[in-house]
Parts: structure tokens; C-alpha cells; sequence
């Protein structure tokens, strides 16, 4: 910007440069991989969560960022519950132990972008809790009886249940 100014008469002469920076950003965040389970465990150690593709578009140095979300079913992208794992910016991220189903979602942009255009999949680390059995009796009387029973209670692990007993019945009790 250069402003006129009457040939120097009314105030020294000066010169404004400026430059206006664009951002060429990601258009598309790439795949990561991989949904796992874990049943039975009180705490699981996820493997790796690995890059398939990388982001693709724009232009420049990529940045990343990891969220994650507890429960077995992922929010859909902007949701609140995602939320920022700290120090997470490789296109790679071990996830540590958890107790619970989690979600996770890798996130990119170009160096010099403010806006995290580049979403990937999201994947899930579903963690089923082992099955518990709790079970009363009654013995049978004397052989070749029918007096005998029993009453299971199942929880823990994924319902509904399927049964199948010694003798081909595949009802609860």
C-alpha cells in the first residue's frame, strides 16, 4: 500500500507491505485401521492403531491430531464427546489400557491451516466384560430321578445368552 502524499509537503513518505497467506488444507483425512474386541479381560491393551492411507489434498507439511470417545457405538464427527488425547499428533497412535469401549478418530491438517479438515474413519475398541455365573441347586434324590434343578443367573459379557445343556435343552434353568 503507497499513499500519496503531496510530494513529501504533509508527512514523510512511507510504504506498507503486506502478504496474505493461504491455506491449502487436506481435503480428505486418509483410513485408519483397525476395530478389535476384547471379552472376558477386566482391562485390555489395544493394538496399535495403524495408518492405512494417508490424508490426502492441499499442500504442505501434515499435522495430526487423535480423539477419542468411551462406548461402543462412535459419535458422529463435531459431536461433543470426542475429546483430545494429549501429545497424540503421529499418523499412528498405541492406545494405553482401558477398562471400557472406546472410540477413536485421527485427525489431520497442513501446516499453517487452523481447521482440522481431514477426518478419518472411525474405529472402535469394543470391551466385552467376561460372563459371571451364579448358580443354585437341588441334588437329585436317588438316581434315575427327575428331582433335580437348578437356577442360573448370567450377567457380564453381551446378551442376549444361548444355552445348551449335556442333554440338548437350551433353556436357561
Amino acid at each position: 500500500y503507497s499513499q500519496d502524499n503531496l510530494g513529501g509537503l504533509l508527512c514523510d513518505e512511507f510504504t506498507i507491505s503486506f502478504s496474505i497467506l493461504a491455506c491449502d488444507n487436506v481435503t480428505n483425512g486418509g483410513t485408519i485401521g483397525s476395530d478389535q474386541v476384547a471379552c472376558g479381560v477386566s482391562s485390555f491393551d489395544p493394538a496399535p492403531l495403524t495408518n492405512i492411507t494417508f490424508p490426502t489434498g492441499g499442500s504442505g507439511t501434515i499435522e495430526y491430531m487423535w480423539l477419542k470417545a468411551t462406548g461402543s457405538t462412535c459419535p458422529p464427527i463435531g459431536d461433543p464427546a470426542w475429546t483430545t488425547i494429549s501429545g497424540a499428533n503421529l499418523a499412528t497412535y498405541d492406545p494405553p489400557s482401558i477398562t471400557a469401549s472406546t472410540c477413536y478418530m485421527r485427525c489431520s491438517r497442513r501446516a499453517g491451516c487452523q481447521d482440522w479438515d481431514g477426518e478419518s474413519n472411525r474405529i472402535s475398541v469394543v470391551f466385552n466384560p467376561g460372563i459371571t455365573l451364579t448358580e443354585t441347586h437341588v441334588n437329585v434324590l436317588c438316581n434315575g430321578n427327575s428331582t433335580g434343578s437348578i437356577n442360573l443367573s448370567v450377567s457380564g459379557g453381551t446378551s442376549p445368552y444361548t444355552y445348551v445343556w449335556s442333554n440338548g435343552a437350551t433353556t436357561q434353568d
